[in-house]
């Protein structure tokens, strides 16, 4: 059997850029299972009536992000903008005819094999798709920009395994894109500093489409400051902002923002997370929420980034596919 180790707990709070659930704790087997024995003395009257012991499975070998040809993303972005595979886990809920509510399962990571302690004809499967924010597996969160997916008259044996495949998922239709990048071949300039290049000749390099950007980093410099060329606007204080991007990097690289803290004020540098080096593409969810706070949520600033290179090493940050998000 499959050991649940991803647990959630559900509180709404307020505040520029939260979520309205905490973060999905990791927990050890022993706290888990605990946790799970508690639980189930408490429900064990209702939830699994009927003494069942064998459990039926369920499996979900993935989540992908799809175009939604009801909205105006593909006429405006082109096809395949929000598309990506990179969706880390599933918080999955199910309800029977009966039930008062849908009943959380738990949180899993993809792929995965669930255990269910219940038999029949499920009126719904709900599955919503979950993301490391900030990078962080201990601060999973259910992604506000993704819809949930709904299963109807899903079938459950005991001791057998339903499989559910790779699901698709699309972006929540009031979700604003305020800033992006691409870096394709055919562009004429960036909207990042002039630090910022388009590689295009070296595919094996390229993480996505016809380029990637690229920040040549000199032996002899230990800081390299770059900045979005644009000035964002975003008037909503309470609303989600977060800041998707695939990077690549030889160097630590800080992700922030500048800007003022009110109108003529002067401009201030704040970051969001620390970014470690690494060999490989990596996609990432940054949540800018908590820096805007330190502006004053005064509605125009540019993204910052800095590389550290305190070793005096030449090097490359890559990036691509860069989105910042307002819902």
């Amino acid at each position: 059997m499959t050991k649940t180790k991803i647990v959630s707990f559900h509180e709404s709070f307020s505040g520029c850029g939260s979520v309205s659930k905490l973060p999905l704790l990791l927990l050890n087997e022993n706290v888990l299972f605990a946790v799970v024995f508690a639980l189930c003395s408490l429900v064990s009257c209702s939830k699994f009536e009927g003494g069942q012991e064998v459990p039926a499975y369920l499996t979900i070998d993935a989540i992908k992000v799809v175009d939604d040809n009801e909205t105006s993303w593909q006429v405006q972005y082109g096809a395949g903008f929000f598309a990506t595979q990179s969706i880390d886990a599933a918080e999955v809920s199910i309800y029977f005819e009966g039930d008062t509510a849908e009943w959380t399962l738990g949180v899993y990571q993809l792929p995965c094999k669930l255990p269910v302690l219940r038999k029949g004809v499920a009126q719904r499967v709900v599955i919503h798709p979950v993301i490391k924010q900030n990078g962080i597996a201990s601060t999973r969160i259910a992604y506000p920009y993704y819809n949930e997916i709904k299963l109807s008259n899903v079938v459950l044996a005991e001791d057998s395994v339903t499989q559910l495949g790779t699901l698709n998922t699309t972006m929540n239709r009031f979700t604003k894109v305020v800033w992006h990048e691409f870096f394709e071949k055919i562009q004429v300039d960036v909207s990042l500093d002039t630090c910022v290049e388009i590689l295009a000749d070296n595919p094996e390099l390229i993480c996505t489409g016809t380029g990637s950007g690229v920040v040549h980093v000199p032996a002899a410099m230990t800081e390299l400051n770059f900045w979005g060329d644009t000035t964002v606007t975003v008037d909503d204080p309470t609303a989600y902002l977060y800041l998707e991007m695939d990077y690549r990097t030889d160097y630590n690289l800080s992700v922030g923002i500048k800007g003022p803290s009110t109108a003529g004020g002067t401009e201030q540098t704040n970051s969001a997370i620390m970014l470690y080096a690494n060999d490989h593409w990596q996609k990432i969810y940054i949540n800018l929420g908590k820096v805007w706070r330190y502006h004053s949520h005064y509605p125009q600033f540019r993204l910052f980034f800095t590389a550290f290179n305190p070793d005096g090493k030449e090097g490359n940050v890559y990036l691509d596919n860069m989105k910042l998000l307002v819902l």
